[in-house]
């Protein structure tokens, strides 16, 4: 029998069912109603061959299975249990329909169902099922026939396989694969990868002291990433402020990543990079301020070196560099300069005959160059905020004096010397963190 006498059988029977049923067919919920319901039909329309549902091979020997009795019968008389059947996972391999003649090789179709199925992978894996079935020699058959149920006449999908169909899709899916390598082949010959090539940059990073501890907690690390937003967007106010502010018109590079901020801004004059140094001095202080009055403690290290860096990803010399010196140099809540950069600068501290950077400061202890980032409160005129920003500042330094211990508190030590000498020097002495406070938390330590 050809494929086309097949499909309208198919289709005949398929309408018949749905015009017998129509007032009931809506409220079928399980795919065997259908399945039961066609299985009847079928015979009518296939009146030499045999109809059977949910048939398995057991032993290489066809059974059909009585639902009445709940057993599967082979034709030497053996049979086995459900319960052997659900073991051994059969019924998921069976079809649903058949269509053969029992005690011979004529095996003419194979059909397996679905109710509804929107499942693109479900489908695909009956399919496979069936395409087994008629490429298997042992169980061949000559068509397989997927079908998709629904309540309505209309939305009933019908998917037939056959050798010939099996071999055009393979043949089809052969030639998609060779397009696809021939395609990717004449792509990579064309495509030229643009060259990464460093070049010289003035380079700083901020390290977010305990930020792994913040990070940790579910709560803190929403805050945390949102305070990180908040700062990254407050840089495009400042840059978008006007022509008479600093930030104008300016390349600085800025990315955040986990608990640091990099930023970057290229060298116009590797020799005397001062300008370059001058915008992102600048950048970097006034990030670190509005961390610290925000409650986050951060040190970092600003170089000069090569660097690559794009949308993607950023490497280079200077990078390892800045954050070396970070970990080894900074140590402190503060951002140091590189010596050899300084070495590139004007005197930044005593550049007669003008006035000294209010940007940098050199801690005695050190002789290290740091940025005064204290100073970006007044680094214009003094405004309505930096009341507010100081007293931000101040109970930062409060609380994280509190939480201190032997590790903490020389960094947090060294920050309360740096707010208290600008708090003197600027007349603002109702930030001055308290001596007693300072002197309780020495004792607290010395008693550990």
């Amino acid at each position: 029998m050809n494929l086309t006498l097949v499909k309208s059988k198919i289709q005949n029977a398929v309408n018949h069912l749905y015009a017998e049923n129509g007032d009931v067919i809506e409220h079928w919920k399980s795919k065997k109603s259908y399945v039961y319901a066609f299985a009847q039909i079928l015979e009518k329309e296939f009146e030499l061959w045999d109809i059977d549902c949910y048939f398995v091979h057991y032993n290489q020997s066809p059974m059909p299975f009585f639902d009445d009795n709940s057993i599967f019968c082979n034709e030497k008389g053996n049979s086995v249990t459900c319960d052997e059947c659900l073991k051994q996972k059969w019924c998921k391999a069976c079809p649903d329909i058949v269509v053969h003649r029992r005690s011979t090789e004529d095996r003419l179709l194979i059909v397996r169902t679905e109710l509804s199925c929107n499942n693109r992978s479900k489908k695909e894996q009956h399919l496979s099922k069936i395409e087994s079935f008629i490429e298997t020699s042992k169980s061949h058959y000559e068509y397989g026939l997927f079908i998709n149920w629904a309540p309505n006449r209309s939305q009933v999908k019908l998917t037939w396989l056959s050798p010939s169909i099996i071999q055009k899709q393979r043949l089809l899916e052969h030639t998609k694969i060779q397009e696809t390598e021939k395609y990717f082949i004449e792509s990579h010959r064309s495509f030229r990868i643009p060259k990464a090539k460093p070049e010289t940059y003035i380079v700083g990073v901020l390290d977010i002291l305990g930020a792994k501890k913040k990070l940790e907690n579910v709560k803190s690390e929403s805050d945390f990433v949102s305070l990180l937003n908040r700062n990254y967007h407050l840089l495009d106010f400042l840059k978008s402020a006007g022509v008479n502010n600093p930030f104008y018109n300016d390349n600085v590079i800025v990315r955040i990543y986990s608990d640091n901020i990099l930023f970057a801004q290229k060298s116009m004059c590797k020799a005397a990079p001062m300008f370059d140094f001058y915008i992102l001095r600048l950048y970097m202080a006034h990030y670190q301020l509005y961390l610290l009055s925000n409650g986050l403690l951060s040190r970092g290290f600003i170089t000069q070196g090569k660097l690559f860096i794009n949308d993607s990803f950023v490497i280079g010399s200077a990078l390892v560099r800045v954050h070396k010196g970070e970990e080894e140099i900074a140590k402190y809540p503060r951002v140091v300069i590189d010596p050899e950069l300084m070495k590139l600068l004007p005197d930044q501290i005593h550049r007669y005959p003008f006035p000294p950077d209010p940007l940098l400061k050199k801690d005695r202890t050190d002789g290290l160059h740091f940025l005064n980032y204290y100073q970006t409160i007044f680094i214009q005129e003094k405004n309505k905020i930096w009341h507010r920003l100081l007293w931000g500042i101040t109970y930062t330094i409060k609380e994280n004096l509190e939480k201190s211990d032997l590790k903490i508190f020389p960094k947090v030590y060294w920050l309360i010397k740096y707010h208290n000498s600008f708090c003197r020097k600027n007349h603002c002495d109702e930030f001055i963190i308290p001596q007693d406070l300072i002197n309780k938390k020495k004792r607290e330590l010395k008693s550990i």
